[in-house]
């Protein structure tokens, strides 16, 4: 029934939330749109990490090129693929809280917080899958079931090479902690092995093909978080840089923090870091007898509170992790939430006073769901989707916008003239024919290679019509020069459309041509990052 109940949420949650799921804007222009982009260049023979930059694993690659061999490169499908990863994170929670034995206060919360889970749109399928590997996991732990556990989270070290190792690092302690304690001697070694097994197996099966797919150097590139690092120190990310707009606000107003969800995010984290704290102190006064594995094939333990002390104690590393290691922009918030929720779940099986706590937060979660109802209720009136711009949501004024801007390029195609879209992402070129196929992913400092940029600057350089939306972060000072013999056509509230001249033989004038970067892209946060894609041009 809880299972019921959850999945019951999530597709309500994505039913309501469809205009902000298929919002034009998210899959044209921004990160949604990379997971059309990508298998657009994957298909081209251009490789990640070496022809275009790559941050994430890829078994979503592997996972995301079979699921729109199946239902087509759009980004419905794609929307599908985040709905069955949806679904596995609600199959998770509810065995979650049945192998932990939870009271009502902490199904109630888990139920109350679950549409939190997803009112925000996944930047790509990546997350989607880690989530859904990682929070499995975390039920297999609740299981008493860690080599299980260790499997699905070597699973979610190839998806995104980032949580899952700091997981697989706390898995592997209390792993050998009870092999010390508990084990004896002579067996350790044996136990170890059966323990270590199923994640050695299901490592070895997934890099031998992802290698044999992507190649070995591609592989060997996105093992390890170097490339996201990279990007984060360049793009100055952090919770108390970049990402404070999140939680820090120039002036105090309460609204904001009950009716979203930040409100329940802090006093949750708060609350998981004291819980973390007494956590250890339960861990520390348990007896041997208590802290017991049932070494009948290291499958399960005795479920009690120093047992829910171990989930809660992971909970509390892993958001202390997700904080002060992995936190990007404001939107970090979502990538690790449900790490709060079973978190706080697990403590309300210690005392009357925390399950008290946890109807508090229920009440809480509630309200902080109150901004995405209205968001979704106001895109409902204002906005529709339109079938020539496939299918996605967006207001009467930009499709008018859109559609005359598409209208144009599809005439100057006819002729024989190329259109750019000048955009951080490059899911529009995907979306619509009018653009010539996508070479490039992201164009962020750190995350962008030197020669992919230079293909986006010489694409842009012998244009005929360039489309410039407005706000879509894409890079200032290197396109500035690329748009040379530019001029505007129109400037509207949401895109600029400039264009060059053509001479009497119907050829483009005003062509340039960009010299390949010289320089280290690591060099370019002096520039810092540049939100004002709108160029001075004639």
């Amino acid at each position: 029934w809880l299972l019921a109940i959850l999945c019951a949420e999530v597709l309500i949650v994505y039913a309501f939330g469809l205009p902000i799921e298929l919002n034009f804007g998210a899959w044209a222009l921004q990160d949604p749109g990379g997971n059309l982009a990508i298998h657009s260049l994957l298909h081209q023979g251009l490789r990640p990490t070496i022809d275009f930059g790559y941050p994430y694993g890829l078994i979503p690659l592997l996972a995301g090129d079979i699921w729109f061999q199946i239902f087509g490169l759009s980004p419905q499908a794609c929307l599908a693929a985040y709905l069955v990863c949806s679904l596995a994170l609600a199959w998770a929670m509810a065995r979650f809280a049945v192998n932990l034995k939870l009271g009502p206060a902490g199904m109630l919360l888990i139920i109350a917080a679950m549409p939190l889970m997803f009112e925000a749109l996944f930047l790509n399928l990546t997350h989607a899958m880690e989530a859904a590997l990682l929070a499995n996991a975390l039920a297999e732990q609740a299981a008493g079931k860690r080599a299980r556990a260790l499997a699905l989270t070597t699973a979610a070290c190839l998806t995104k090479p980032s949580m899952g190792y700091f997981y697989g690092l706390i898995i592997l302690a209390w792993m050998a902690a009870d092999l010390i304690r508990i084990a004896p001697r002579p067996r350790r070694i044996r136990l170890a092995v059966r323990m270590l097994s199923p994640a050695v197996a299901t490592g070895i099966t997934l890099s031998a093909i992802l290698a044999a797919v992507f190649g070995p150097l591609v592989w060997l590139r996105t093992l390890l978080p170097s490339e996201g690092k990279k990007a984060y120190r360049i793009l100055d990310f952090g919770f108390f840089a970049r990402g404070d707009f999140f939680w820090k606000r120039p002036s105090f107003h309460l609204h904001y923090y009950v009716h979203s969800v930040v409100g329940f995010w802090i006093v949750a984290t708060l609350w998981l870091l004291v819980a973390g704290i007494v956590a250890i102190r339960i861990l520390a006064k348990s007896s041997r007898a208590s802290r017991r594995i049932a070494l009948r094939g290291i499958a399960g333990s005795t479920i009690g509170v120093d047992h829910s002390a171990e989930i809660v104690l992971t909970c509390a590393l892993m958001q202390v992790i997700a904080v002060l290691v992995l936190w990007g922009t404001a939107g970090s918030w979502f990538k690790y939430f449900y790490l709060l929720v079973m978190g706080l779940a697990a403590s309300t099986l210690w005392s009357s006073a925390a399950e008290l706590g946890a109807y508090a937060m229920v009440v809480l979660a509630i309200y902080g769901s109150g901004h995405f109802i209205k968001d979704s209720r106001d895109l409902w009136r204002h906005e529709a989707p339109d079938k020539q711009l496939a299918g996605l949501w967006l207001s009467s004024n930009e499709d008018q916008e859109w559609t005359r801007a598409l209208a144009l390029a599809r005439q100057y195609a006819r002729d024989g003239h190329s259109t750019q879209i000048l955009a951080r992402v490059s899911g529009a070129s995907v979306l619509f024919p009018e653009f010539k196929a996508p070479d490039t992913l992201y164009l962020d400092y750190g995350v962008v290679r030197p020669q992919e940029l230079w293909r986006k600057l010489n694409e842009l350089a012998t244009a005929r019509l360039v489309i410039a939306p407005h706000h879509a972060n894409a890079p200032d000072p290197e396109y500035q020069a690329a748009l040379e013999g530019c001029h505007y056509l129109w400037r509207g509230p949401f895109l600029d459309v400039c264009q060059r001249d053509v001479d009497a033989s119907g050829a483009v004038v005003g062509v340039g041509s960009v010299a390949p970067p010289d320089v280290d892209m690591a060099q370019m946060r002096s520039a810092g990052p540049r939100h004002n894609n709108r160029p001075e041009l004639p």
